[in-house]
Protein backbone atom coordinates (compact mmCIF):
# COMPACT_ATOMS: atom_id res chain seq x y z
CA UNK A 1 0.00 0.00 0.00
CA UNK A 2 1.15 3.44 -0.66
CA UNK A 3 0.22 6.53 0.69
CA UNK A 4 1.53 9.62 -0.63
CA UNK A 5 1.35 13.25 0.62
CA UNK A 6 1.20 15.50 -2.30
CA UNK A 7 1.27 19.36 -3.16
CA UNK A 8 -2.61 20.60 -1.49
CA UNK A 9 -2.25 23.49 -4.56
CA UNK A 10 0.50 25.65 -6.69
CA UNK A 11 0.83 28.20 -4.03
CA UNK A 12 1.13 26.16 -0.77
CA UNK A 13 4.41 25.80 -0.94
CA UNK A 14 5.91 28.76 -3.05
CA UNK A 15 9.10 30.37 -1.88
CA UNK A 16 8.44 33.03 1.06
CA UNK A 17 11.13 35.07 -0.94
CA UNK A 18 13.16 37.07 1.34
CA UNK A 19 12.71 34.39 3.93
CA UNK A 20 16.09 33.37 5.56
CA UNK A 21 15.84 29.48 5.75
CA UNK A 22 17.77 27.67 8.41
CA UNK A 23 21.71 28.43 7.93
CA UNK A 24 25.00 26.30 8.96
CA UNK A 25 28.30 26.58 8.32
CA UNK A 26 30.35 23.34 7.75
CA UNK A 27 33.15 22.08 6.21
CA UNK A 28 32.49 20.84 2.61
CA UNK A 29 32.50 16.67 3.19
CA UNK A 30 34.00 13.72 0.98
CA UNK A 31 30.74 11.94 -1.08
CA UNK A 32 30.90 9.12 0.58
CA UNK A 33 28.69 7.46 2.66
CA UNK A 34 29.04 8.09 6.44
CA UNK A 35 27.31 5.24 8.62
CA UNK A 36 26.71 6.31 12.07
CA UNK A 37 25.77 3.47 14.38
CA UNK A 38 24.02 3.04 17.56
CA UNK A 39 26.48 1.18 19.90
CA UNK A 40 23.31 -0.22 21.86
CA UNK A 41 21.31 -1.60 18.86
CA UNK A 42 19.66 -4.34 18.71
CA UNK A 43 17.78 -4.17 15.28
CA UNK A 44 15.89 -6.95 13.56
CA UNK A 45 16.83 -5.12 10.23
CA UNK A 46 20.46 -5.23 8.97
CA UNK A 47 22.04 -3.01 6.99
CA UNK A 48 22.39 -5.68 4.35
CA UNK A 49 18.40 -5.19 4.20
CA UNK A 50 18.70 -1.68 3.49
CA UNK A 51 21.30 -2.17 0.47
CA UNK A 52 18.89 -0.58 -2.18
CA UNK A 53 18.94 2.52 -0.27
CA UNK A 54 22.37 2.69 0.04
CA UNK A 55 23.30 2.06 -3.24
CA UNK A 56 21.57 5.32 -4.09
CA UNK A 57 23.58 7.32 -5.43
CA UNK A 58 22.32 10.61 -3.12
CA UNK A 59 23.11 8.87 0.24
CA UNK A 60 25.92 10.08 2.65
CA UNK A 61 24.87 9.56 6.12
CA UNK A 62 22.79 5.93 7.40
CA UNK A 63 21.73 6.36 10.95
CA UNK A 64 20.98 2.84 12.20
CA UNK A 65 19.23 3.06 15.58
CA UNK A 66 17.59 0.74 18.16
CA UNK A 67 14.44 1.80 17.02
CA UNK A 68 14.62 3.07 13.32
CA UNK A 69 16.68 3.42 10.12
CA UNK A 70 17.48 6.80 8.78
CA UNK A 71 18.95 7.32 5.19
CA UNK A 72 19.74 10.77 4.43
CA UNK A 73 22.03 12.63 1.40
CA UNK A 74 23.37 15.11 4.59
CA UNK A 75 26.17 15.07 6.68
CA UNK A 76 25.72 13.55 10.28
CA UNK A 77 24.70 16.68 11.86
CA UNK A 78 21.36 17.71 9.68
CA UNK A 79 20.95 13.98 9.97
CA UNK A 80 20.91 14.26 13.68
CA UNK A 81 18.32 17.49 13.33
CA UNK A 82 16.04 14.62 11.01
CA UNK A 83 16.40 12.15 13.06
CA UNK A 84 15.63 13.94 15.87
CA UNK A 85 12.09 15.24 14.30
CA UNK A 86 11.18 11.91 13.25
CA UNK A 87 11.51 10.37 17.03
CA UNK A 88 9.33 13.19 18.57
CA UNK A 89 6.80 13.18 15.60
CA UNK A 90 6.48 9.32 16.04
CA UNK A 91 6.63 9.02 19.88
CA UNK A 92 3.53 11.84 19.89
CA UNK A 93 1.37 9.97 16.37
CA UNK A 94 1.78 6.58 18.55
CA UNK A 95 0.17 7.74 21.47
CA UNK A 96 -2.30 9.14 19.69
CA UNK A 97 -3.16 6.16 17.68
CA UNK A 98 -2.58 3.35 20.40
CA UNK A 99 0.53 1.95 18.04
CA UNK A 100 3.82 0.73 18.64
CA UNK A 101 5.62 0.97 15.47
CA UNK A 102 8.25 -1.99 14.81
CA UNK A 103 12.05 -1.39 15.14
CA UNK A 104 12.07 -1.86 11.44
CA UNK A 105 10.96 1.18 10.33
CA UNK A 106 12.88 2.90 7.42
CA UNK A 107 12.90 6.46 6.81
CA UNK A 108 14.65 7.22 3.48
CA UNK A 109 15.33 11.42 3.18
CA UNK A 110 15.82 11.74 -1.05
CA UNK A 111 17.44 14.83 -2.31
CA UNK A 112 15.70 16.10 -5.77
CA UNK A 113 17.61 19.02 -7.47
CA UNK A 114 15.23 21.83 -7.72
CA UNK A 115 15.55 24.02 -11.39
CA UNK A 116 15.19 27.34 -11.15
CA UNK A 117 16.57 27.98 -7.41
CA UNK A 118 19.02 31.29 -7.41
CA UNK A 119 20.77 32.13 -4.21
CA UNK A 120 23.02 35.63 -4.01
CA UNK A 121 25.36 36.37 -1.33
CA UNK A 122 25.38 40.41 -0.35
CA UNK A 123 28.65 41.98 -1.06
CA UNK A 124 29.60 42.28 2.41
CA UNK A 125 28.85 38.80 3.56
CA UNK A 126 25.59 39.83 5.77
CA UNK A 127 22.78 38.23 3.96
CA UNK A 128 21.67 36.46 0.99
CA UNK A 129 18.48 36.04 -0.95
CA UNK A 130 16.90 32.70 -2.60
CA UNK A 131 14.59 33.07 -5.14
CA UNK A 132 12.69 29.82 -6.98
CA UNK A 133 12.35 27.62 -4.25
CA UNK A 134 9.37 25.69 -3.78
CA UNK A 135 9.13 22.29 -1.97
CA UNK A 136 10.56 19.44 -3.30
CA UNK A 137 8.33 17.19 -5.13
CA UNK A 138 8.38 14.19 -7.68
CA UNK A 139 5.57 14.91 -10.26
CA UNK A 140 3.87 16.84 -6.83
CA UNK A 141 4.60 14.00 -4.59
CA UNK A 142 6.09 15.10 -1.31
CA UNK A 143 6.66 11.77 0.47
CA UNK A 144 4.97 8.40 0.30
CA UNK A 145 4.30 5.68 2.73
CA UNK A 146 4.96 1.98 2.18
CA UNK A 147 5.88 -1.66 3.67
CA UNK A 148 9.30 -3.40 1.80
CA UNK A 149 9.31 -7.02 3.07
CA UNK A 150 6.72 -6.13 5.82
CA UNK A 151 8.83 -3.62 7.34
CA UNK A 152 7.15 0.22 7.32
CA UNK A 153 8.99 2.35 5.11
CA UNK A 154 8.98 6.20 4.49
CA UNK A 155 10.13 8.18 1.59
CA UNK A 156 10.24 12.27 2.25
CA UNK A 157 12.06 14.51 -0.78
CA UNK A 158 13.98 17.64 0.23
CA UNK A 159 16.07 19.69 -1.23
CA UNK A 160 19.76 19.18 -1.65
CA UNK A 161 22.47 21.91 0.14
CA UNK A 162 23.55 24.78 -1.63
CA UNK A 163 26.78 26.54 -1.56
CA UNK A 164 27.46 30.24 -0.99
CA UNK A 165 31.30 31.83 -1.53
CA UNK A 166 31.74 34.12 0.83
CA UNK A 167 34.08 37.32 0.23
CA UNK A 168 36.77 36.15 2.86
CA UNK A 169 37.57 33.03 0.48
CA UNK A 170 34.62 30.60 3.02
CA UNK A 171 32.31 28.25 1.52
CA UNK A 172 29.11 28.57 2.91
CA UNK A 173 26.99 25.11 3.03
CA UNK A 174 22.74 26.34 3.04
CA UNK A 175 20.50 23.98 4.00
CA UNK A 176 16.63 24.32 3.25
CA UNK A 177 14.05 22.99 5.09
CA UNK A 178 10.38 23.83 3.48
CA UNK A 179 7.99 22.07 5.19
CA UNK A 180 9.83 18.88 5.97
CA UNK A 181 8.48 18.26 9.61
CA UNK A 182 5.11 18.03 8.11
CA UNK A 183 5.90 15.70 5.56
CA UNK A 184 7.89 13.19 7.85
CA UNK A 185 4.61 13.97 10.42
CA UNK A 186 1.98 13.02 7.65
CA UNK A 187 3.67 10.15 6.56
CA UNK A 188 4.51 8.77 10.02
CA UNK A 189 0.20 9.17 10.59
CA UNK A 190 -0.16 6.80 7.51
CA UNK A 191 1.91 4.51 8.96
CA UNK A 192 0.36 4.74 12.84
CA UNK A 193 -2.94 4.93 10.69
CA UNK A 194 -2.47 1.51 9.40
CA UNK A 195 -1.31 -0.35 12.41
CA UNK A 196 -4.16 0.66 14.16
CA UNK A 197 -6.53 -0.86 11.39
CA UNK A 198 -7.76 2.65 10.12
CA UNK A 199 -7.41 2.35 6.26
CA UNK A 200 -10.25 3.19 4.52
CA UNK A 201 -11.61 4.71 1.24
CA UNK A 202 -8.96 7.45 -0.28
CA UNK A 203 -10.87 10.47 1.58
CA UNK A 204 -10.86 9.12 5.28
CA UNK A 205 -6.95 8.05 5.22
CA UNK A 206 -5.60 11.23 3.87
CA UNK A 207 -7.86 13.23 6.32
CA UNK A 208 -6.68 11.41 8.71
CA UNK A 209 -3.34 11.95 7.50
CA UNK A 210 -3.89 15.89 6.88
CA UNK A 211 -5.48 16.40 9.80
CA UNK A 212 -2.47 15.05 11.92
CA UNK A 213 -0.03 17.17 8.98
CA UNK A 214 -1.16 20.46 10.32
CA UNK A 215 -1.16 20.16 14.07
CA UNK A 216 0.88 21.79 16.16
CA UNK A 217 3.24 21.27 19.10
CA UNK A 218 1.85 22.66 22.53
CA UNK A 219 3.96 23.67 25.87
CA UNK A 220 3.51 20.22 26.64
CA UNK A 221 5.26 18.73 24.23
CA UNK A 222 2.01 17.29 22.81
CA UNK A 223 0.74 17.37 18.83
CA UNK A 224 -2.52 19.06 19.34
CA UNK A 225 -5.49 20.90 16.61
CA UNK A 226 -4.73 24.05 14.80
CA UNK A 227 -7.42 25.94 14.36
CA UNK A 228 -7.58 26.71 10.52
CA UNK A 229 -4.38 25.01 8.53
CA UNK A 230 -4.00 26.02 5.41
CA UNK A 231 -5.94 23.45 3.70
CA UNK A 232 -9.16 24.50 5.27
CA UNK A 233 -8.45 27.53 4.25
CA UNK A 234 -7.92 26.56 0.62
CA UNK A 235 -11.57 24.01 1.32
CA UNK A 236 -13.37 26.93 2.38
CA UNK A 237 -12.19 29.10 -0.98
CA UNK A 238 -12.94 26.38 -3.09
CA UNK A 239 -15.83 24.80 -1.58
CA UNK A 240 -18.13 25.12 -4.71
CA UNK A 241 -15.71 23.88 -7.37
CA UNK A 242 -16.35 20.10 -5.99
CA UNK A 243 -18.88 17.95 -4.67
CA UNK A 244 -18.81 15.39 -1.74
CA UNK A 245 -19.83 12.93 -4.31
CA UNK A 246 -16.56 13.54 -5.85
CA UNK A 247 -14.08 13.67 -2.59
CA UNK A 248 -16.13 10.38 -1.74
CA UNK A 249 -15.92 8.52 -4.50
CA UNK A 250 -12.15 9.89 -4.92
CA UNK A 251 -9.62 7.05 -5.78
CA UNK A 252 -5.79 7.87 -7.06
CA UNK A 253 -3.33 5.38 -8.89
CA UNK A 254 -0.62 6.87 -7.18
CA UNK A 255 2.17 4.89 -9.46
CA UNK A 256 0.47 7.07 -12.75
CA UNK A 257 1.01 10.51 -10.19
CA UNK A 258 4.74 9.26 -9.28
CA UNK A 259 5.57 8.69 -12.94
CA UNK A 260 3.69 11.85 -14.13
CA UNK A 261 1.28 10.29 -16.32
CA UNK A 262 -1.60 10.82 -14.35
CA UNK A 263 -3.01 14.27 -12.69
CA UNK A 264 -3.33 14.03 -8.63
CA UNK A 265 -6.71 15.37 -7.67
CA UNK A 266 -5.63 18.22 -5.47
CA UNK A 267 -8.62 19.51 -4.52
CA UNK A 268 -9.31 16.10 -2.83
CA UNK A 269 -6.96 16.74 -0.20
CA UNK A 270 -7.83 20.14 1.41
CA UNK A 271 -11.48 19.29 0.89
CA UNK A 272 -11.23 15.57 2.67
CA UNK A 273 -9.39 17.55 5.50
CA UNK A 274 -12.13 19.66 6.19
CA UNK A 275 -14.46 16.76 6.11
CA UNK A 276 -13.06 14.88 8.41
CA UNK A 277 -12.33 17.83 10.60
CA UNK A 278 -15.98 18.61 10.46
CA UNK A 279 -16.41 15.04 11.25
CA UNK A 280 -14.30 14.79 14.26
CA UNK A 281 -15.71 18.05 15.76
CA UNK A 282 -19.26 16.50 15.28
CA UNK A 283 -18.08 13.42 17.35
CA UNK A 284 -16.54 15.38 19.87
CA UNK A 285 -20.28 17.09 20.57
CA UNK A 286 -21.82 13.75 20.25
CA UNK A 287 -19.00 11.85 23.27
CA UNK A 288 -17.59 14.73 24.77
CA UNK A 289 -16.14 12.10 27.39
CA UNK A 290 -12.72 13.62 27.88
CA UNK A 291 -10.90 10.31 27.89
CA UNK A 292 -12.54 9.27 23.82
CA UNK A 293 -9.07 8.34 21.92
CA UNK A 294 -8.60 9.32 18.54
CA UNK A 295 -8.47 6.06 17.26
CA UNK A 296 -12.00 5.56 18.70
CA UNK A 297 -13.09 8.46 17.24
CA UNK A 298 -11.65 7.67 13.79
CA UNK A 299 -13.22 4.41 14.07
CA UNK A 300 -16.83 5.74 14.22
CA UNK A 301 -16.07 7.93 11.61
CA UNK A 302 -14.74 5.19 8.94
CA UNK A 303 -17.80 2.97 10.20
CA UNK A 304 -20.39 5.95 8.42
CA UNK A 305 -21.69 5.03 5.35
CA UNK A 306 -21.82 6.80 2.55
CA UNK A 307 -24.90 7.46 2.37
CA UNK A 308 -24.93 8.69 5.90
CA UNK A 309 -22.41 11.13 4.87
CA UNK A 310 -24.74 12.70 2.08
CA UNK A 311 -26.98 13.19 4.36
CA UNK A 312 -24.62 15.71 6.49
CA UNK A 313 -23.54 17.40 3.33
CA UNK A 314 -25.57 20.31 3.55
CA UNK A 315 -24.35 20.65 7.45
CA UNK A 316 -20.50 20.06 6.05
CA UNK A 317 -21.17 23.05 3.62
CA UNK A 318 -22.92 25.34 6.16
CA UNK A 319 -19.74 24.53 8.43
CA UNK A 320 -17.20 25.23 5.67
CA UNK A 321 -18.68 28.60 4.78
CA UNK A 322 -19.08 30.09 8.69
CA UNK A 323 -15.28 29.04 9.25
CA UNK A 324 -13.35 31.42 11.42
CA UNK A 325 -10.59 32.27 9.06
CA UNK A 326 -9.00 35.19 11.15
Amino acid sequence: MLCPRLLVCASRYRARRGHSPYLVRMPRLPFALLIVLSVASCRSQSISEFGDTVRDADIRCLAAEPDMTIASPFGPRRTDELLTKVRANLVALERLFEVEVPATLAVHFRALEMPGIEMQLSEDGQSYDVSGMEAPSHHGVLGYSTRRRGAPEVTIYVVPTGTLAHPDGREITVSFDFGTELTIRHELAHVCAMLADLNGPTWFDEGVALELEYSEWNEAGELVRRPVPVTLRVAHRRRADATLDEVLAWKEDFGAVYTGDEQPFLLGRPLAHALMRFLLQRDERAFPASGESLRARLLRIRALEDDELRALEPEWLAWLTDLPLE
